[in-house]
């Protein structure tokens, strides 16, 4: 897990952080590490933890969901997961993250993600609630995007 705290400020990131916490699930270093490079320069949330894996993922997330003193304050407002993981994929994150919204222990906004094109993927997508879909790559403009989508404020 990588954790980063306080994205550093530059010339077209001098806002407020729309969220708090962002869970970035991606199996690939360089694709994680350029979304979070991304991320940072969009200064999306004040801080970016990154996982490797949906069993990383709900590792993290039940570990937080279950631990009365540390939910809600350390919960995710923002999952942002790669579709295609190995293993478990993000169906099985987006199943396991449904049960845990049932439980009203977590309130997360999901945006998948996929080099991919999505529209093979959008209607089982669509079922899973989430908030987005958006192509790999991930792009300062697409992320400003996807914020102006769900996000009044940004």
């Amino acid at each position: 897990m990588i954790l980063d705290s306080a994205p550093k400020a530059s010339a077209t990131s001098l806002r407020q952080p729309s969220f708090k916490r962002l869970l970035l699930v991606d199996d690939d270093a360089i694709s994680l590490f350029l979304s979070r490079l991304v991320l940072q320069e969009a200064a999306l949330a004040e801080e970016i933890i990154s996982l490797p894996s949906v069993e990383a993922t709900l590792t993290y997330l039940k570990g937080h969901c279950l631990d009365e003193k540390a939910a809600p304050a350390t919960l995710p407002d923002l999952i942002l997961t790669d579709l295609n993981l190995p293993g478990e994929d993000a169906f099985d994150l987006l199943q396991a993250l449904k049960v845990l919204k049932q439980q009203h222990v977590l309130r997360a906004k999901v945006v998948v993600m996929s080099i991919v094109p999505l529209h093979f993927h959008e209607q089982q997508l669509l079922q899973w609630n989430i908030t987005s879909i958006t192509p790999k790559p991930l792009t300062l403009a697409g992320v400003m995007e996807l914020t102006s989508d769900y996000h009044p404020l940004f």
